[in-house]
């Protein structure tokens, strides 16, 4: 009797044992096996789930700090690492103008979706885990293997299904924040105010830029400003670089084409700073300049920013090849890192090399095609090797406006059409809104160039001709 006693006592420990062990192999089997990624709503994520006395859901956001929030009452939390943007995550200016509404909502309805697979997965996952430690520590009978498996998955299963029908997606509606980005709630008032300007920014510029033409028209019996456009012959061409988003440099492009009678815009790139969609969104407006348009991608676009800009009408992406622009005939190709992810350089040698193979192909389409009117490219780097290859070379990326003549070529850089991106909005003292107009026709020498230098903070507006090959 006593050994029947202890042989059941053993079992009970044993059985205790394998229960334990099993619940063990499946805290082991989640966090190892567990994490997995999914898309949501053109956001690509990486989901884990940690034991903790918490019920938080914590969304890190490498490298500018986590923001997290106490979603449900399970003893776990769920980390959330976003890995990837998606081009398409805005698709409609209501989720512009109502972001964060818009976030939760999402939050409520498209995460719950998500939630369901990443619990199930949890649980195979668990389960698998405390199957294989208790038969590499105990090799029970099958019974006892059975009962420990379905202990620690019904344990399993309650915990995740407790987690789930209580969590609580609009949690997030107050958020905590850690790391750089608790500076956000800030940034985004400051966003706010820095937005409700715009369109006063925007009205602003264009009286001022109509204001300006009224007087240049009334100018022109002053020699140095005579207009050089007389002749039919010769055309007007807008020439702009560097935007980088920002929607009252769109609105310099537009007053001065419309005040100033503008026959064709060359555009050097960097129409982004990052390629999203909301930039894109907001560089919609470009639609409604209906001049034939050369655009050489910098190394802030991308190939979403490419295809945005060749469905604009009367819009060419150059590829380098020689292209048509009204009269005139314009070679241009992207800047190497169009095609990355990065926009600058880590490696110099890298960068040498790139950028110096742009040139040569540019050099060796000349020699095949002949010399076109107009050569464009973003980077100045080694752009002077082209000299003598086309009567005018246009580059960008230096955010300086400069007229430079190196051999037989003019050489110009319109500086920033976008004061250095949508912190000129407010720039008074920093980079101003600059373009330039030239004067040429085909097949001839440029005649000349005004260089258009604009502060709105301050209401200043500044007109400079520079008449082309006169020593300037």
């Amino acid at each position: 009797m006593q050994k029947l006693k202890n042989f059941i006592a053993i079992s009970w420990v044993q059985l205790t044992g394998i229960i334990l062990t099993a619940i063990l192999g499946a805290i082991i089997g989640v966090s190892l096996l567990g994490p997995a990624d999914y898309d949501m709503e053109g956001l690509t994520l990486n989901l884990a789930l940690v034991p903790s006395t918490r019920g938080d859901t914590v969304i890190d956001i490498a490298p500018i700090g986590s923001l997290s929030a106490e979603t449900h009452e399970a003893p776990f939390e769920i980390h959330v690492s976003l890995l990837r943007i998606g081009m398409d995550i805005v698709t409609d200016q209501q989720a512009i103008d109502n972001a964060k509404k818009t976030f939760v909502d999402d939050l409520d309805t498209n995460f719950r979706k998500l939630i369901q697979p990443f619990l199930i997965r949890q649980l195979v996952v668990g389960i698998l885990g405390a199957l294989i430690l208790v038969l590499l520590l105990w090799r029970p009978d099958w019974k006892r293997t059975l009962i420990g498996i379905l202990s620690a998955g019904l344990i399993l299963l309650l915990t995740l299904s407790w987690g789930y029908s209580t969590y609580k997606p609009d949690a997030f509606r107050e958020p905590n924040y850690d790391g750089v980005i608790s500076l956000a709630p800030d940034m985004m008032k400051l966003a706010e105010q820095m937005l409700e300007n715009v369109d006063e920014l925007q009205a602003n510029t264009r009286a001022v830029l109509g204001n300006v033409r009224i007087l240049f028209d009334k100018a022109d019996t002053l020699a140095s400003l005579v207009d050089p456009s007389e002749e039919e012959e010769i055309r007007r061409i807008l020439i702009v670089s560097d935007l980088h988003s920002n929607p009252v440099g769109i609105e310099v492009m537009r007053s001065i084409t419309r005040n100033f009678d503008i026959d064709y815009l060359v555009n050097a790139g960097d129409m982004s700073d990052y390629g999203s969609s909301i930039e894109m969104k907001l560089a919609e407006v470009l639609n409604s300049i209906p001049n034939p348009t050369v655009f050489a991608p910098g190394n802030h676009d991308t190939p979403e920013v490419n295809s945005f800009m060749e469905d604009l009408p009367n819009t060419r992406v150059l590829d380098g090849q020689t292209v048509p622009l009204g009269d005139l005939q314009v070679l241009g190709n992207p800047d190497p890192l169009a095609d990355d992810p990065e926009v600058d350089y880590i490696d110099i040698n890298k960068e040498e090399t790139e950028l110096q193979a742009q040139i040569d192909d540019l050099t060796a389409t000349v020699e095949q095609e002949g010399k076109p009117d107009i050569i464009v490219l973003h980077n100045p780097k080694y752009a002077e090797q082209l000299a003598d290859l086309a009567p005018v070379i246009i580059c960008g990326h230096t955010h300086r406006l400069s007229i430079k003549k190196v051999g037989q070529s003019v050489f110009l850089n319109p500086g920033s059409i976008g004061a250095a991106g949508v912190r000129g909005v407010y720039s008074e003292t920093g980079v101003p809104y600059s373009a330039i107009i030239l004067y040429m026709q085909a097949g001839e020498t440029p005649v000349a160039a005004d260089q258009i230098l604009y502060h709105p903070a301050s209401g200043r507006f500044s007109i400079e001709r520079s008449l082309l090959g006169t020593g300037y």
